[in-house]
């Protein structure tokens, strides 16, 4: 019963919002379930957090319209902010049974 009740708790943490300071840091976490993959074309890019400045993360794509949406119930309309760092292009990748993202070459 202890066991389940820790792999709940964990679900939960990992679907949760996260808000740090001001809403701009509002973002969703992606759990390590949500990357597992078996070959890059499960892969897809997505935004963590509100605001804009987020250079992203993989995920893998059967959870990808899911997440779309939480983050954009929770950042409802809020206003993009100027960011101080670029973020290379990159694409996603199928790493040892994990979604990352790899950056181009030249980026």
């Amino acid at each position: 019963m202890t066991a389940v009740a820790i792999i709940i708790a964990a679900a939960l943490l990992a679907v949760s919002p996260v808000v740090t300071g001001d809403r701009s840091a509002a973002g969703i976490r992606v759990s390590e379930s949500q990357r597992y993959c078996q070959a890059a074309r499960q892969c897809t890019k997505v935004q963590t957090r509100c605001g804009g400045c987020d250079c992203g993360t993989a995920i893998n794509e059967s959870f990808a319209a899911e997440h779309r949406d939480r983050l954009a119930a929770l950042c409802g309309s809020h206003e993009q902010v100027e960011c101080e760092r670029s973020c290379p292009e990159t694409r996603p990748i199928c790493v040892i049974g994990v979604c990352a993202l790899e950056p181009l070459r030249g980026s």
